[in-house]
């Protein structure tokens, strides 16, 4: 990794994003040793003038006491089962200098937060040009968005630093989220509207093309990612048409919206715990329960077992995702397809 990669954890994020930074299991800042059964639940550590921090989002644990400690990490007890404090979730952000537009970034600041509120140590790695990957050292990557130009510039470094390194650590259970200009780099192909070919990645079986159009606006898609069938909502811009290949799984069908090429009804493509889209948003934050699948799925990379994440008081966040949703619903998303 060269010297101009970046690593983040709690510490180095913005003051204003972080809220109790270190705090045990059941929501107090001592250890479950030091502390009584009685403690009171302790307010925000670091609350901002944004306003819409809450100190303490997981429920009280009932298993941290005094006399128990986890075993594991001595720390806390996430309850029978996983200790999920045992090992930090490592998340990497390739390009966010040049492949992070429409606010991607509320993405991976939505994962580095609902982990936090659950006591969970997340460490961000920014790599950029020239910066190498080791998969190893990637239980959840990001790939954000970007215009053309960034795109032909990114592409080339990210087949010979990055790809194969993407490809090695999805095989191996990573998670993934890539939207838009990231997630045509990681399909066979991108041809840009200058018509110059960009090899992708080949981690999903896609291909995508320009369009005589350009699609705007809101967009409800609904899922079965999870074996149940729950929507989606985010904002598409864009002109390439991505075509899925033969037997490719998409990540839902959209209701409103053009989604992959506004002709087939798709919208994104999934491989084992890899996400491809083109839902800008950001997407996470207003979709938290794919958030928490992303975490999920990166913690079972990093320990290496089953894992269940403690729910999270979404009451507010869901209330926001169907009024959206509604919203969209009844507006027809108002989507925009202009010519160029």
């Amino acid at each position: 990794m060269s010297s101009s990669s970046v690593c983040r954890t709690a510490s180095t994020w913005p003051s204003a994003l972080v809220c109790a930074p270190k705090t045990w299991r059941c929501g107090s800042s001592t250890p479950a040793s030091s502390r009584s059964a009685s403690a009171s639940k302790p307010t925000c550590a670091a609350r901002s003038s944004l306003g819409w921090q809450r100190p303490s989002r997981t429920k009280r644990c009932t298993c941290c006491r005094p006399t128990r400690r986890c075993s594991r990490c001595a720390r806390f007890c996430s309850g029978p089962g996983t200790c999920v404090a045992s090992g930090k979730i490592r998340l990497v952000h390739l390009y966010p200098d040049l492949m992070s537009v429409y606010g991607d970034r509320g993405n991976v600041l939505t994962l580095w937060r609902r982990a936090e509120w659950r006591g969970i140590e997340l460490e961000v790695k920014e790599l950029t040009l020239g910066d190498t990957l080791d998969p190893a050292e990637a239980d959840v990557i990001f790939f954000g968005g970007g215009q053309d130009r960034e795109q032909a510039v990114v592409s080339p470094d990210f087949l010979r630093q990055k790809g194969e390194a993407v490809r090695e650590a999805v095989e191996d259970g990573a998670a993934l989220l890539s939207v838009c200009g990231g997630y045509q780099l990681l399909g066979q192909s991108y041809t840009t509207v200058e018509g110059q070919e960009l090899p992708g990645a080949g981690l999903f079986d896609v291909r995508s093309v320009p369009g005589p159009q350009r699609h705007i606006g809101n967009v409800l898609i609904e899922t079965d990612l999870d074996g149940q069938r729950r929507t989606l909502v985010g904002f598409e811009n864009h002109s390439g048409r991505t075509f899925l290949g033969p037997g490719v799984r998409p990540l839902g069908r959209t209701v409103v919206g053009a989604g992959n090429n506004g002709e087939d009804g798709t919208e994104g493509a999934v491989i084992k715990t890899a996400i491809g889209c083109y839902l800008h948003g950001s997407l996470l934050p207003k979709n938290p329960w794919l958030a928490d699948r992303l975490l999920a799925a990166a913690l079972r990379h990093r320990l290496r077992e089953p894992v269940t994440l403690e729910p999270l008081d979404d009451r507010l966040e869901e209330e926001a995702h169907q009024a959206v949703a509604a919203r969209i619903r009844g507006a027809g998303g108002r989507v925009k397809s202009g010519a160029w």
